[in-house]
């Protein structure tokens, strides 16, 4: 606080302030980044809200309020850092007479003074490189890209107002602090503060927080297994065994660093045969000081950047799978059921002189089945029933050269071909049902010999679509009937042509959609449900190029926040650890020289202490991304992202590597000869 500030003008608050901005310049400089990423944000929600659905934006808004909450807790834990450099000067004002309400309303000014510092030149970088942001932004999005100017009034007033009320509610949490320091403990050479809360036994907290961990990754191990024993899935099943794995998983590991880690080495400390060259019982010590001390520190790190690796595994996965799903997708240039569109389509196309090649109809008979479902996880069977699109073994093979579908072998007799009937993203959860009935009784029931790559687009069609013999469609008896027409072009149109080609279609149409009603056990009391509501022309025309840049849209925005909330998370991560190595990088240095180390061990044993702070976090990422990721990799094929996922994983340990390098620094530069 400095000597002769409570009570002065504003001019010596001003040098005070300087000179606590210079003395935890890594914590300002954390707290100016988070609201220079915040305006980015905000300014870019404005450019892509116009491009994406109201889902795609509401992911805008998580990431900031993820980025307000990194503020809080990044100025929380500075506040608490400074004022416990502090706390001997304010014990000292308090023993000299000096008021409490004097106290707190000069630590307020000079608070307030420097979080008006970090918000306007948080303001001032987010201006600065929100024009970059916003060409990344439109370059994942797939849109052409061009310079949007900063400055928002919507973007800058949304951060000088969230921000400004957490700075000042923070506040009053200082108030508290300053409240609670005593002066009498300045008598027995403490710092005034309360002592740090004392946990239970080691040994006690190291068993709990191996089988809450054990449990934990058991459970996710076997997730799906559990999750599917039962007949139907609750949503409510499986938010409470997500929660489940989380919250034992989280407890366990801070109980691991906690109590567990100090304790190893604690026992690698009475070890009888433990050389003791090199120094190796002071580290110890220290190490097990330093993870009894910042427990709370590296097991909040570990969390953080496990979240980070997770979000990276996701969208690699999310990645792989959109980028097969707009193959299939861009099968047929465009798809309607309305056969006057289709040929509308050809006209218009062919009259602006882009070139249709290839053309299809295809009927489909649409009848209610009923089959069996084996579970991979369980073992178990259950009936179910679902509308069924069917096609004749000769129109598919007539689609196969123009839409690139996978070979089908030829069927016999009663064998059919069907598309997965559980889920187009949990295809790994059962197996093909060996027998499909229908409400016809005289009509034999099918036997699933292949799985179907489904032609066309699912959004015109039933969930499940099959492929039977041509003598056997011929004797089904339809409810209903839908012919799918489409057409390909030599080349992909631009935009401006398919948005005139598609202007000469009616707005909008009425579709029909299947359901089924009666009981999968009894397949002849089997209805077939039909509903029909006017749709707009992107729901009666399926355009590929539009689906695949609407998919590239929204995945350019997952990418984009992900990214965002990444460097976000792991900037706030690492300076919370660099900030620890600058406040304890001349901890007991006097007493290692007086002890007759030379400065080089000394900065050996330092840089052993940084490595596990900064190693031990990114391991436990790992680790858990890993079983939290296999949950997902069980049931989609995620080959092609895990290269992308080990990318990823690599930056990080990289950032982390950056930061323990910058803290060495700082660690050789403190340590000097004496």
């Amino acid at each position: 606080m400095g000597e002769g500030v409570i009570g002065t003008n504003s001019h010596t608050q001003i040098k005070v302030a300087r000179r606590i901005l210079h003395h935890n310049f890594l914590f300002w400089l954390s707290a100016i980044f988070l609201v220079a990423f915040f305006y980015i944000l905000m300014r870019t929600r404005t450019i892509a809200q116009q491009w994406i659905q109201s889902a795609d934006r509401s992911l805008f808004l998580v990431a900031a309020v993820v980025i307000v909450i990194f503020f809080a807790a990044v100025l929380y834990y500075g506040q608490r850092y400074i004022l416990r450099q502090s706390s001997q000067e304010i014990a000292l004002y308090k023993l000299w007479g000096i008021s409490n309400r004097l106290l707190y309303r000069t630590i307020a000014q000079i608070g307030l003074l420097m979080l008006v510092l970090v918000v306007i030149t948080g303001v001032g970088f987010g201006l600065l490189f929100a024009p970059l942001a916003v060409l990344l932004l439109q370059r994942f999005m797939g849109l052409p890209t061009h310079f949007v100017g900063p400055w928002n009034n919507v973007a800058v007033g949304q951060t000088i107002f969230w921000f400004g009320v957490i700075a000042v509610f923070l506040q009053l949490d200082v108030m508290r602090q300053v409240a609670g320091i005593k002066p009498l403990r300045l008598l027995h050479m403490k710092t005034g503060m309360p002592d740090s809360r004392r946990w239970g036994p080691p040994f006690l907290g190291t068993i709990l927080g191996m089988l809450a961990t054990a449990t934990g990754f058991g459970l996710a191990v076997n997730f799906w297994p559990i999750l599917l024993r039962g007949k139907t899935t609750s949503p409510w099943v499986l938010l409470g065994l997500m929660n489940s794995i989380l919250l034992l998983v989280v407890a366990g590991e801070f109980l691991l660093v906690r109590s567990g880690l100090p304790l190893l080495f604690n026992g690698l400390r009475r070890l009888p045969q433990w050389p003791l060259r090199k120094n190796r019982l002071l580290r110890l010590s220290r190490l097990q000081n330093q993870f009894r001390s910042q427990a709370l520190v590296l097991w909040g790190g570990a969390i953080l950047l496990s979240i980070v690796v997770s979000v990276g595994g996701m969208l690699t996965t999310t990645l792989s799978v959109a980028n097969r799903q707009s193959i299939k997708e861009a099968r047929m240039t465009f798809v309607t059921t309305d056969r006057d569109s289709w040929l509308k389509l050809q006209k218009q196309l062919t009259g602006m002189g882009v070139n249709v090649n290839q053309v299809a109809s295809t009927p489909f008979k649409i009848q209610p089945v009923a089959y069996g479902i084996k579970n991979q996880q369980t073992g178990q069977r259950q009936m179910t029933m679902a509308p069924a699109a069917i096609m004749r073994q000769s129109d598919y093979r007539k689609l196969q050269p123009l839409q690139d579908l996978d070979p089908l072998r030829t069927l016999r007799g009663n064998e059919a071909a069907l598309s997965d009937l559980y889920s187009a993203n949990l295809a790994m959860l059962s197996y093909l049902p060996p027998r499909v009935k229908t409400r016809q009784a005289k009509l034999v029931p099918w036997r699933a010999v292949a799985k179907l790559d489904t032609p066309y687009s699912m959004d015109l069609l039933p969930t499940t679509t099959m492929v039977v013999t041509d003598k056997m469609w011929r004797q089904i008896n339809p409810t209903q009937t839908i012919t799918l027409y489409g057409l390909n072009t030599a080349t992909d149109p631009s935009t401006t042509q398919i948005n005139k080609a598609l202007a000469v279609l009616p707005k909008t149409r009425m579709q029909q959609y299947f359901s089924v009603e009666g009981n999968a056990k009894e397949p002849q009391k089997m209805k077939l449900k039909v509903t029909s509501s006017k749709t707009a022309r992107d729901q009666f025309v399926i355009s590929a190029p539009v689906v695949q840049a609407q998919m590239r849209r929204e995945i350019g925005v997952n990418i984009f926040v992900g990214l965002v909330l990444s460097v976000v998370i792991l900037f706030a991560v690492n300076s919370m650890l660099t900030l620890r190595a600058w406040a304890e990088r001349t901890s007991g240095v006097d007493l290692f020289f007086t002890l007759g180390m030379t400065a080089d061990e000394i900065r050996r044993m330092e840089y052993s202490e940084l490595a596990w702070r900064y190693s031990l976090p990114v391991l436990l990422a790992t680790v858990n991304a890993l079983f939290a990721l296999q949950i997902l990799w069980q049931v989609i094929d995620y080959q092609n992202s895990l290269a992308l996922f080990l990318l990823v994983l690599g930056g990080i340990a990289l950032v982390s590597w950056v930061f323990f390098i910058l803290s060495a620094q700082m660690v050789r530069r403190s340590v000097t000869p004496r």
